[in-house]
């Protein structure tokens, strides 16, 4: 174990996209044997040894970034074989979407008749606790941003109490973050391929730095307990597609600025 540790040492390791390529290989291969066609034999060897050399490559962040890409691609395939393997394999729970935003959501099985409220459209504090008690509901507070009616003027506010708020926050709220940032990365990344740095005029903040110091620094917060995640991993990977080659700038408040401002 002491050799494995010390070989891997520095290593990329195993990821999705190789995960992807020891299954292609297996498909190769049993064809192979099926048919007894040594050109499916010798087609095997490529995502093998493709496969093995990113896992022991120790240019991790142009790993990362090739799985991110793949992640981009087989993503949504992926997402939709594990949950109709999960509502295979739930029998206690029906699974529907919402007819308002399309979220996917689940409800208990016999229960009779019972109302169902959309997370992504909107729920209050009060109806979250009554439904699921103190801690989910102040897990999903903690989590939530409100935007108020000077969003941009105070986003940088905002985003630096989120950066305190998740240096604080328990592995939970770490676990619920990192679904949200790793979300918004993929949208980002997608979109960014499409149109460029123009993306970054639909935000409240429109500096492409700002917006790397924040998923930078909510990264770091999240890599102690989450790092050998899948998920980090995906997530550190788009974050360096993104805003590779670009420095991180902390955002100050409207008041700070224009206190600034006067000054000079």
């Amino acid at each position: 174990m002491n050799f494995i540790q010390r070989l891997m040492y520095g290593r990329y390791g195993v990821d999705q996209l190789s995960v992807f390529l020891f299954a292609l290989y297996l498909v190769f291969y049993l064809l192979s044997v099926v048919f007894h066609n040594s050109f499916f034999s010798l087609l095997s060897m490529a995502p093998i040894l493709w496969a093995v050399f990113r896992m022991f490559s120790r240019n991790i962040v142009r790993r990362r970034g090739e799985n991110a890409r793949f992640m981009t691609v087989a993503g949504p395939a992926i997402r939709w074989v594990k949950l109709r393997r999960t509502i295979h394999r739930d029998k206690d729970h029906l699974y529907f979407k919402c007819p308002n935003c399309g979220q996917q959501l689940r409800a208990p099985r016999g229960k009779g008749k019972i109302t169902v409220n959309c997370r992504n459209c909107g729920v209050s504090f009060e109806e979250l606790r009554a439904r699921f008690g103190e801690r989910v509901a102040t897990l999903v507070r903690d989590e939530s941003q409100s935007e108020g009616p000077e969003s941009r003027a105070s986003w940088g506010r905002r985003k630096r109490e989120a950066v305190r708020r998740l240096a604080r926050g328990s592995r939970d709220a770490k676990i619920i973050c990192l679904s949200d940032k790793l979300s918004n990365m993929r949208a980002i990344f997608r979109d960014v391929g499409r149109e460029g740095d123009a993306v970054f005029l639909r935000f409240n903040q429109h500096d492409k730095r700002q917006h790397a110091w924040y998923y930078r620094s909510c990264a770091a917060l999240m890599e102690g307990e989450l790092g050998r995640t899948l998920a980090w991993q995906e997530l550190s990977g788009l974050i360096a597609q993104v805003f590779g080659g670009v420095e991180s700038l902390m955002p100050e408040d409207a008041e700070e600025e224009e206190v600034r401002a006067h000054a000079i």
